[in-house]
């Protein structure tokens, strides 16, 4: 149980690194599978969530992720500013 909590931790870390990214403040979904092999899709997306991460569609339907603190952009675009 020791070695499975420690795996997911440093997941997250990863994840987190991997999104604060000066760059790119999101990543497609198949970036990260890319990177983060090893996880089933929705177990990606669940640590995904755990690490604070949020998802996005573009216009084109791909699926893109972002840390929530670095997405208020989209979320203001997706919900408008009003939404709580």
């Amino acid at each position: 149980m020791e070695r499975e909590f420690k795996l997911q931790f440093q997941t997250e870390a990863v994840i987190r690194k991997f999104l604060e990214h000066p760059k790119w403040k999101q990543r497609t979904f198949k970036t990260l599978q890319h990177h983060l092999g090893g996880f089933e899709d929705n177990e990606l997306r669940k640590m995904l969530i755990q690490s604070g991460a949020i998802r996005f569609t573009d216009g084109q339907g791909i699926e893109i992720w972002g840390l929530i603190e670095r997405s208020q952009d989209l979320i203001e675009k997706e919900y408008g500013t009003a939404h709580n």
